[in-house]
């Protein structure tokens, strides 16, 4: 009996020994799994974080040789080995125990140099057949991704790179096709894309088909050139050019074309309809040997646009009533253009930040409604704008945009700066056809056939102004047109015209200052005009004479005066000159 006592004692001392050495060897194992996942983890992270700071194609064939880097350790696959490394069935003796812990077999050695990187990694690290990694051809401007296609870098949306992502994860990795997967995935590819290394385009590129054409800035000259991926251009204009080296424009490159016939009939190269028969007939002579005209003007500004040039500093409004052929001509510019975008003439400082990739800005109706004048004038001098997207954050940038500006009247104009009035181009388009008259598949035929032709009109007209050193030709009829629209626009000016005011360069002829604004509103009441206060008067005044700011302390019997005079102002004012 003792020594059955003894041996149930013995038993027991054997059980709790047992027990003690599995929870030690549990206890290790979990140390040991939690070692590794926290060496992987670091590992992970770190491999992350140098993802992110540097993903261009250097970095990604240094990563590319890292096959041997240990993959991190999941969560899941922490608690299966926890479970399995507690024993089915408990040892009868020590040294079972033992032997279970020293028994180690191949299959569970293969199982531990299984791939076991995580699945954003892997998306990342992808390679095309030619050993490069996908994520060279992608780049960033703030929040917006690019992608490279063989020609320009590309826009894409967010949504069609989930779509990329979520197919990928189904076709790869179906037993992680989870929600929460695709947006990490999403999240840390978008995060691990490279900036643009620079914005502005290096020289004067205009993005074609299978060759780009770059424009010597000094002569002129056009070379066709292959696509450089370096250079941020993000748009493509949708014509082929075939063979690389030197493009040659023809001299007239839209002869017996239908866009020659739509611009002669909508714009006509004509003389002045008041000067006599004969001038008119030297006027006539003259357009066809190449004066100026405002055929040649359109075709200058048309070749500016298609570049990111802003030394020019213009815009270009076409008025004219309607059916007239300015719609036309926009129509026909749009495919040449890479990304146009129409925009409300009154709030285009309002979630305007898809003006910065903008080739072209277009508003089809300015009406009499205020604008900011201030940042349409600094947006087409080249100046830094703020600009803001829908749901972004405030950003500065440059508009390398031309704006392209349509209006049936003259819009209202509330800046009488010379800085605005000096941006401005003015087209008017005389002519109207009616619907009998009109080809409604004009666009359709000149941009099917003939678009080609459009752009060699253009790049002449590039040629020329650059020629020009930058200038546009002074075309008669936008000047007057311009002047028009500055004396509609400031009854101030109109004052001063029927008054044939001018400056005394001779500093003799000198006005009380409060005489002439009292002759304004009398000749305001006169024409039924509102009257104005002085400050706005005079403001106006000396826009429109900036030499009277020389003498700001000028004075006649005691009260300020200006050295202004004309024939009719003599006569409104009383005692003029005494």
């Amino acid at each position: 009996m003792t020594n059955l006592l003894n041996n149930n004692s013995n038993v027991k001392n054997d059980i709790e020994v047992i027990n003690k050495l599995n929870a030690t060897l549990v206890n290790e194992k979990k140390k040991n799994n939690r070692k590794s996942k926290s060496t992987s983890n670091v590992a992970a992270v770190s491999q992350a974080t140098q993802t992110s700071k540097d993903v261009d194609e250097e970095f990604w064939d240094d990563l590319d040789k890292q096959e041997g880097v240990a993959p991190p350790i999941t969560d899941t696959e922490n608690d299966k080995n926890q479970v399995d490394s507690i024993p089915s069935d408990t040892p009868s003796t020590v040294d079972d125990a033992k032997s279970k812990k020293t028994d180690s077999k191949p299959e569970d050695n293969q199982e531990e140099k299984k791939d076991k990187s995580s699945i954003d990694f892997k998306y990342i690290t992808r390679k095309k057949a030619d050993g490069t990694t996908y994520m060279a051809d992608y780049r960033k401007d703030g929040d917006k991704v690019y992608k490279w296609t063989g020609e320009f870098w590309k826009f894409q949306e967010p949504n069609y790179l989930k779509k990329e992502i979520n197919t990928w994860i189904l076709v790869n990795f179906p037993s992680e096709y989870f929600a929460r997967n695709l947006n990490s995935v999403y999240a840390m590819f978008t995060s691990a894309i490279k900036p643009f290394t620079t914005l502005k385009v290096e020289g004067i590129i205009i993005p074609t088909k299978i060759h780009w054409l770059k424009i010597d800035e000094k002569t002129g000259e056009i070379t066709a050139i292959m696509p450089q991926k370096w250079q941020p251009i993000k748009y493509q204009v949708d014509i082929i050019i075939h063979h690389e080296g030197s493009y040659v424009v023809p001299a007239n490159p839209i002869k017996d074309s239908l866009f020659e016939n739509f611009l002669n009939t909508s714009l006509p190269r004509k003389s002045d309809p008041e000067a006599p028969y004969c001038e008119q007939v030297k006027q006539t002579l003259g357009n066809a040997k190449g004066q100026p005209s405002k055929q040649d003007l359109l075709s200058e500004y048309s070749g500016v646009s298609l570049t990111s040039v802003v030394k020019t500093q213009k815009i270009l409004m076409n008025i004219g009533k309607g059916g007239d052929g300015k719609g036309v001509y926009q129509a026909i510019m749009t495919p040449i253009h890479g990304n146009v975008v129409p925009i409300d003439f009154a709030d285009m400082d309002k979630y305007n930040a898809h003006l910065l990739d903008a080739t072209l800005i277009v508003a089809s109706e300015v009406g009499k409604g205020k604008y900011n004048s201030e940042f349409l004038k600094a947006a087409v001098s080249g100046d830094l704008v703020e600009v803001r997207a829908i749901y972004g954050e405030k950003k500065q940038g440059i508009i390398t945009g031309k704006f392209l500006l349509s209006a049936n009247n003259y819009p209202r104009i509330d800046d009488f700066s010379d800085g605005l009035f000096r941006r401005l181009m003015i087209i008017e388009w005389d002519n109207q056809f009616d619907d009998e008259s009109r080809d409604v598949d004009l666009v359709k035929k000149i941009i099917k056939s003939e678009l080609k032709l459009v752009l060699d009109w253009c790049l002449m007209g590039l040629q020329r102004v650059i020629n020009n050193k930058w200038k546009f030709s002074e075309v008669e009829d936008s000047k007057r047109a311009l002047n028009n629209l500055k004396s509609t626009s400031d009854k101030v000016r109109m004052f001063v015209e029927d008054m044939e005011m001018t400056f005394d360069g001779d500093k003799k002829q000198i006005t009380i200052k409060e005489e002439i604004f009292k002759a304004y509103n009398k000749w305001a009441n006169d024409n039924c005009f509102e009257e104005m206060n002085t400050t706005a008067f005079w403001t106006r005044l000396g826009n429109i004479f900036p030499k009277l700011k020389e003498d700001p302390n000028l004075k006649k019997h005691s009260k300020r005066a200006v050295y202004l005079t004309g024939p009719k102002f003599k006569s409104t004012i009383p005692n003029f000159g005494n």
